[in-house]
């Protein structure tokens, strides 16, 4: 049984590894990782797996971090291709290098949504997204203007089942939102 490859019980050391990681050296920065997908084959229950595919994907600010981020990746990989006690090989496939490029709103459109808050009685904090959002795909397809507007999550917590926001921060934010489309209407009618 001590000669086992098992490729899932390696990737759960690989992914537990990383995550300690990315979140003592970037944890309290505007960076954030994912390992949201596994695939394991053959991927029956009484059949030991040959193999695993973990994807990783991380996101920051800027594309210096970027870099870092995916140093430490290649780093740990070949820390685990030289681990005996890792009885799996490891690969790093980085295709598209799964780092999502960093993506700026318009400055002026932000000064927009800001002032709407502001004169809605708003709170509102310019923050680091990471996620990969409609506005920052129409940004780079065409260079279109982009902003966003988030309305605040119970208790900080996002892209998980238990999200919610609460119904008076939904009507803020859509009067918020009315507010800077109209200014943008009446800054650049057609």
């Amino acid at each position: 049984m001590r000669d086992r490859r098992d490729a899932f019980q390696g990737a759960i050391q690989f992914a537990y590894k990383l995550n300690n990681i990315m979140g003592q050296k970037y944890g309290s920065t505007e960076a954030v990782w994912t390992m949201g997908k596994i695939e394991v084959s053959p991927g029956a229950a009484s059949i030991i797996p040959s193999h695993a595919d973990l994807t990783v994907q991380w996101r920051a600010a800027t594309e210096e971090r970027m870099d870092e981020m995916y140093l430490e990746v290649k780093r740990l990989v070949e820390a685990f291709r030289g681990d005996p006690e890792v009885p799996v090989d490891v690969e790093l496939d980085a295709g598209d290098r799964l780092a999502v490029e960093a993506v700026h709103m318009d400055s002026h459109l932000v000064d927009i949504v800001r002032e709407s808050a502001v004169h809605s009685g708003a709170s509102c904090e310019d923050l680091f997204s990471g996620a990969i959002h409609d506005a920052g795909i129409i940004k780079k397809m065409g260079q279109i203007p982009s902003v966003m507007l988030f309305v605040p999550s119970i208790d900080g917590i996002s892209h998980d089942f238990r999200e919610d926001t609460k119904e008076e921060d939904i009507i803020k934010g859509a009067e918020v939102f009315a507010r800077a489309a109209a200014a943008m209407i009446q800054q650049h009618p057609s």
